[in-house]
């Protein structure tokens, strides 16, 4: 009986760990400068990876899906790599307050297929701590 409640719930779902994404910089929880330069690794990196997508402070688009999962005017936080690098220059500050102040982000990253849609479950994030010295 709860397999028949439950079996519409996971449809697409594989429920496995895929940890060959993995960001190598910075590190969860660091205190880092703007620009931050995001780095990880793919291993070991199948044929049918063309590119990455890196989300901050939102969440990315379901398995299979592209970027045109969002509306074109809802795709702010989201950069696109083919290496295994990107530089994000400014992270939008997380509430008006004191100047010289840490702001807590979470970046993530999914893998993209060779027409730009999510390839299955394999991601990474890491929250991390943006100082910024405002004048």
């Amino acid at each position: 009986m709860l397999s028949a409640l439950t079996s519409g719930c996971t449809d697409g779902l594989s429920f496995r760990q895929d940890d060959r994404l993995e960001i190598v910089s910075p590190l969860d929880g660091e205190l880092v400068g703007e620009p931050v330069l995001v780095e990880w690794r793919m291993e070991p990196r199948p044929a049918s990876v063309k590119g990455f997508l890196i989300f901050v402070d939102r969440a990315p688009q379901p398995p299979g899906k592209s970027i045109e999962h969002f509306r074109p005017d809802d795709r702010s936080n989201i950069y696109e790599s083919s290496t295994e690098s990107v530089e994000i220059a400014a992270f939008e500050s997380a509430s008006s307050g004191p100047k010289n102040r840490r702001n807590r982000h979470r970046v993530l990253i999914i893998a993209l297929d060779d027409r730009g849609r999510r390839i299955g479950e394999a991601s990474d994030h890491v929250e991390i701590d943006v100082f910024r010295d405002e004048p």
